[in-house]
C-alpha cells in the first residue's frame, strides 16, 4: 500500500483535469477490448471491513441480433470461477480489482440492447468457505497465518504483506472459517486484514496518519453525509475487578469527530467485551483496549462522493475542508471505496468512520 500524498491539483494535472474516462476488464489475461466485448458500466468496492471486495460490470454489445443469441465470447471468457482483473482511470486504466466470477445474469428489457452482468469477488470469497486443519499445538500464529494464505495467494498469484507479525506470539487457535478467524483475531489487537487489488495486508491499524490527500466542499467534494450513533455497537463478555478502573470512557474516545456537541450532548453506552481469548494480562489489556479504540471508531460513520480518483483506497485516511471548521473538517479514516465507471462518467465514492 502507498504511503505517498497527493494533492488534488496535482492529481487534476495527471488526468488532464479528469477527462476522458476509461476502464478495463481482463478475463484470465485476456483483455475483453480484444474479444471485442465493451463493458458500459463498471463498479469496483474495495473495503477493509467484514466482507469481500466486488466488482460488477455489465457488456452491452455482446449479443447478436442477426443470430438472436449472446456471443460466444461471454459464455468462454465468463465462467464461474474465471480469474479477473478490472480497472478505471482516465486514458489509461488503473487496475484495481482481482477476483473471480462468482455470478453471471442476462437482463432483456425494451428499448436497450440486451446485456450480460457479471459480478465478482476477491479472494476473501473463497476464505469464507474455508478452514484450515491443523491442531493448536503444531505451532504459533505467525507460522500458521502465511500457510493460511498460501492456500489462497496461490490459486490468483497474489501478494501478501505483513506488517509486525511476530509481535503476535500466540498459540493458533481457529474455530472458524479461514477469513473470520484471521479478521477477528487481527481486529481484537489492533490489526487489520484486508485486500486491495493484488495484495493481502495483515498490518497494524491506525498507523500511517498521513492524509492520503486533501479534498474540498465546492471544489472536489460533491457530496457529504455524516451521522453519530451508538445502535450498532455490540461487544459481549464484562470487565471485572482492578481492570474496571481503567479509565475508558474519555472525552476523546467516545465523543468522535464529526459529532456537534452544541446540538446535543453524547451519552456513554454499557460497553461489554469479549475478553475469553487472552492469554496472559498483557493481552487482555491489549483487546480491552483495542476493542474500545475500535468502538470509538465506529462510533460516527459518513460517506463522501467526489469525481473519480483512483488513488482513493481504504486504509488510509484523508483531510476533508471547507465543510464546516467546528465539526466536520479534518482527517478521517478510510473504511470503504467504490469506484464507479458508466456513460455519466467516472465517480468515487467512499465511507469515513471516525475521524482523529
Amino acid at each position: 500500500m502507498t504511503t505517498k500524498t497527493f494533492s488534488y491539483s496535482e492529481l487534476s494535472k495527471k488526468y488532464n483535469n479528469f477527462h476522458t474516462p476509461c476502464c478495463a476488464v481482463k478475463a484470465g489475461t485476456t483483455d475483453v477490448k480484444s474479444l471485442g466485448l465493451l463493458p458500459s458500466e463498471i463498479e469496483i468496492r474495495q473495503t477493509i471491513k467484514n466482507k469481500a471486495g466486488t466488482c460488477t460490470f455489465v457488456i452491452s454489445n455482446g449479443y447478436d441480433a442477426v443470430s438472436q443469441s449472446f456471443k460466444d465470447e461471454i459464455a468462454d471468457n465468463f465462467p464461474l470461477g474465471q480469474t479477473v482483473e478490472a480497472g478505471i482511470g482516465y486514458i489509461t486504466p488503473v487496475y484495481m480489482f482481482k477476483g473471480f466470477v462468482t455470478d453471471i445474469s442476462f437482463s432483456f428489457e425494451h428499448g436497450q440492447p440486451p446485456s450480460a452482468r457479471i459480478t465478482c469477488s476477491d479472494i476473501r470469497s473463497l476464505m469464507m468457505q474455508g478452514k484450515l486443519n491443523a491442531m493448536p499445538e503444531l505451532a504459533s500464529f505467525p507460522v500458521m497465518m502465511p500457510l493460511i494464505m498460501l492456500m489462497y495467494t496461490s490459486i490468483l498469484n497474489m501478494r501478501i504483506v505483513y506488517y509486525d507479525l511476530w509481535n503476535l506470539a500466540e498459540d493458533f487457535r481457529q474455530n472458524t472459517n479461514d477469513f473470520n478467524y484471521l479478521y477477528n483475531y487481527g481486529l481484537k489487537r489492533g490489526y487489520e486484514f484486508f485486500v486491495l487489488g493484488e495484495h493481502c495486508y495483515f498490518r497494524k491499524k491506525w498507523q500511517n496518519t498521513s492524509p492520503l490527500m486533501t479534498l474540498k466542499w465546492g471544489e472536489s467534494i460533491i457530496s457529504f453525509n455524516r451521522g453519530t450513533s451508538y445502535s450498532s455497537n455490540k461487544l459481549s463478555g464484562s470487565l471485572s475487578g482492578l481492570l474496571s478502573l481503567i479509565p475508558f470512557f474519555s472525552d476523546n474516545l467516545l465523543t468522535p469527530q464529526g459529532y456537534p456537541h452544541k446540538m446535543a450532548t453524547p451519552k456513554i453506552p454499557k460497553v461489554d467485551m469479549d475478553t475469553s481469548e487472552a492469554k496472559n494480562t498483557l493481552d487482555l489489556i491489549n483487546i480491552m483496549l483495542t476493542s474500545l479504540h475500535n468502538l470509538g471508531d465506529n462510533l460516527a460513520s459518513g460517506t463522501v462522493t467526489c469525481v473519480g480518483i483512483p488513488e482513493i483506497i481504504p486504509g488510509r485516511y484523508i483531510r476533508l475542508t471547507g465543510l464546516d471548521s467546528r465539526f466536520f473538517d479534518g482527517d478521517y479514516y478510510i473504511e470503504e471505496v467504490t469506484h464507479k465507471f458508466s456513460s455519466s462518467g467516472y465517480i468515487t465514492s467512499f465511507q469515513i468512520g471516525s475521524g482523529k
